[in-house]
């Protein structure tokens, strides 16, 4: 009787280590879960800044274009009213 109250002691501390084993990966599961929700929102963060830089840099080199063929326009008529 007292080797079999023995083992079921055993056996229950055996249960506590594991349920103390399986409460520590659930929150280590937590824990990593929530860091992958943060690292997801930042890296949806910069994929939109870097595409509002795109869109500026696009908007930057259309301005570009524009000041430039206003520049060529501009010597063009001053060339033809020299000549006329």
């Amino acid at each position: 009787m007292n080797e079999i109250r023995a083992i079921l002691d055993g056996k229950g501390e055996i249960d506590d280590k594991q349920e103390q084993a399986i409460q520590l990966l659930l929150d280590y599961t937590k824990q990593k879960d929530i860091l992958d929700k943060e690292q997801s929102e930042y890296i949806q963060k910069i994929m939109e800044d870097l595409k509002f830089v795109a869109v500026q840099r696009k908007i930057a080199l259309i301005f570009s274009i524009i000041a430039l063929v206003i520049s060529i326009s501009a010597a063009v008529f001053f060339v033809l009213r020299l000549f006329l």
